[in-house]
């Protein structure tokens, strides 16, 4: 009890008088405002090190990491980057402070895992059984563990691009294989100037791979699967970074 006594010391503005939101909550954490303040509190901060949320409606005047130390952030018309050098291991609360209401901000979705890829256009060059409803490639780029993208039985090569709308700098990516073992070899490619060139080659894939790499500016990937021992099917393709400037 002392413990949150103290915590409320020191964060009890962001709790007391508040309302909830924009940011709705979820496993990233959750967002409270008053006023023209909205207060951010992460209780899980991406492993790539940057949380992105959505987009606001207004400009920030003032970026606070409240429990001290190094904020960085950038503001662009497609999202929030937030940066900290050391996260704070229980809770990371940054105070926003706006230009304008901030209740006045409808209530936004953020991504489970902070992808930029999330919700963005999709194509596939295999659909099982042509059923783009319920297993199209959107299904590996809707942040939902329960859904995927699968492929007919017995393609052994397929290819899964992601148009990120506006050119990103990626430097990380994680798939998640709904049947493990299936894949045995694969490519990270994005396309500039018209050509697919390389960012990541691997092998076996399995339920919870990720990979880092060179930063890469671009604003279409793909995911080229070159060999597979059964049809391919994935939970999620993912990529982490943040908007060019």
């Amino acid at each position: 009890l002392r413990e949150i006594g103290r915590w409320l010391a020191q964060f009890g503005d962001g709790v007391y008088g508040t309302r909830g939101g924009p940011f709705k909550p979820g496993r990233w954490g959750a967002s409270t405002c008053k006023g023209d303040t909205i207060y951010v509190f992460a209780f899980t901060w991406p492993a790539e090190g940057t949380l992105v949320l959505p987009a606001l409606p207004a400009r920030i005047e003032k970026a606070t990491l409240r429990s001290g130390g190094n904020l960085r952030w950038e503001q662009t018309d497609q999202g929030l980057a937030l940066s900290v050098d050391a996260p704070d291991p229980l809770i990371t609360v940054i105070e926003l402070k706006l230009d304008r209401d901030a209740l006045a901000i409808p209530p936004m979705n953020v991504p489970a895992a902070g992808a930029i890829s999330a919700g963005k256009p999709a194509r596939a060059s295999n659909v099982f059984q042509n059923k783009t409803e319920q297993f199209g490639p959107a299904k590996a780029l809707d942040d939902d563990p329960d859904t995927r993208w699968a492929t007919d039985a017995g393609t052994e090569q397929a290819w899964l691009e992601v148009d990120l709308q506006v050119p990103c700098e990626v430097r990380r990516a994680t798939i998640h294989e709904a049947f493990p073992g299936r894949i045995r070899a694969f490519r990270i490619v994005a396309e500039k100037d018209g050509a697919w060139l390389p960012c990541h080659e691997g092998t076996t894939v399995g339920e919870d791979f990720s990979a880092d790499f060179s930063p890469v500016v671009a604003r279409r990937f793909r995911l080229e699967i070159t060999k597979a021992a059964e049809g391919p099917t994935l939970w999620e393709f993912q990529l982490f970074g943040k908007p060019s400037p």
